[in-house]
Formats: C-alpha cells, structure tokens, sequence
C-alpha cells in the first residue's frame, strides 16, 4: 500500500506563514469553525416537534425559501419613528428616548412571561445564574447536579425564550 503523501500545515503569525504540525493546527482550528457551525445553527428557525409523544423545540433544517414562518416574517409591518418624523409628528423631548424605553418595557415583559412557563426547577436556575449572580458551578453544587447538567438546562432554556419572543 502507498504512504499518504504528508500534508503541510500552516498558521499565519504575524503576516508570515508559520509551518506547524496537524495537531496544532486542527487545535487552532477547532474553535472558530465550531463558532461558523453555531452562527449558521443559530440562523435556522425553531419549530416544535412531537418525539415519542413529548412537544420538543428542535432547529428546522428544512428549506427556509419554502417556510412560512420566513414569509410571515418578512410581509410583517415595520414600525419606525423615523417614518412617523417624516410625516409630521414630532416628540417634544429629545431626552427621552420612548422607543427605547418601549422596547425596553415590552422585552422585559415578554421575558417575564417566558420566564413563568419555564418549569420550575428551570426557573431555580435562572434565579441563581442571572439573579442572584451565582456562577454554574455554585449553582450546581447548590443544587447537587453537575455544571454540564446546569448547562445543558441553560442552553434548553435559551432556545425556548428564544422561540417564545420570536413568536
């Protein structure tokens, strides 16, 4: 059998080309294109879906062309006070910025909402790390589970506020 012709590696430091081994460079790699695959990941819509009876949020990996949630999203109507600037109104005090405080009031309350239908033991969760400003790891111990398990319920509950406020 023929060896493999060995592949050179390269990293750039400092504008110059630097050889370096395929450990080093697939370590370098590693993150950034697990940071391309969340971005990409997180463009994908969230759907709900009924896996062994149970309603799951799971990413859609369907065509988003043909999703109606892409269209429903993009006929939307869009509020700007620019446009209502254009057309005569005008807000008297310019120190006060009103849709920034409304935008501010409603995501505060939609996050509220969302933050009630969690479970309970989610909710616990949520209190400590965001709250009362426990790390993961003292929130694990306080809860007697490990900080992947307080991870895992995090990155849960991330997804499931992030479908609640798209919705």
């Amino acid at each position: 059998m023929q060896e493999r012709e060995k592949k050179a590696f390269y990293l750039t430091v400092k504008g110059q080309k630097t050889v370096v081994s395929e450990e080093v460079y697939r370590a370098y790699v590693r993150p950034i294109r697990a940071e391309q695959q969340r971005e990409r990941r997180e463009k994908r819509c969230i759907i709900e879906k009924v896996i062994n009876g149970k309603v799951k949020l799971v990413r859609c990996y369907g065509k988003c062309s043909a999703c109606d949630k892409v269209k429903r999203d993009n006929s939307s109507f869009k509020f700007s006070f620019e446009l209502m600037l254009d057309n005569g109104f005008d807000i008297p005090d310019t120190t006060v910025n009103i849709e920034e405080n409304f935008i501010k009031t409603e995501t505060i309350e939609s996050l509220r909402k969302a933050i009630t239908k969690l479970k309970p033991k989610q909710q616990k969760i949520v209190k400590m790390v965001y709250f009362d400003n426990l790390s993961q790891v003292e929130t694990a111990k306080r809860l007697g589970i490990s900080k992947v398990t307080v991870n895992k319920y995090l990155s849960r509950i991330f997804i499931y506020i992030k479908s609640f406020l798209i919705n």
